[in-house]
């Protein structure tokens, strides 16, 4: 809880400290990410085990403060595979209403691996 004040007092305005049950309130009263229905709350498939009534809403918090303070950085990547998240292409009309969902990557889909260059495959 301290990191996590720490890192929200340097990035907001507002100097309020966060509480464990103000955080597990909050991500207990959001549902799951669907396409559909987009929130911040992603389903978590790691390969360890994530305790649900104060692990999970810890985990879901840093991952969308830190989705927020990496933007554009690179970085989502990273967590994706960490935690097994399956990721969407969706397609929006210009009201952001979801019109379709085109595709979909789950936990070890190919497309995830990191790609060597073949200049580095190819050294003896």
């Amino acid at each position: 809880m301290n990191d996590i004040n720490a890192e929200l007092s340097v990035f907001t305005k507002k100097k309020t400290q966060l509480t464990l049950d103000e955080i597990v309130d909050f991500y207990g009263s959001l549902a799951y990410y669907t396409p559909t229905k987009p929130t911040p709350k992603k389903a978590l498939n790691p390969l360890f085990t994530i305790e649900k009534t104060t692990q999970e809403p810890l985990l879901q918090c840093i991952l969308q403060l830190r989705r927020l303070l990496t933007m554009h950085e690179g970085f989502r990547l990273q967590d994706v595979k960490r935690y097994g998240i399956t990721m969407y292409r969706r397609q929006v009309d210009v009201q952001s209403n979801v019109t379709a969902v085109t595709d979909s990557m789950k936990t070890g889909d190919p497309r995830l691996a990191i790609q060597l260059p073949q200049d580095v495959i190819s050294l003896e």
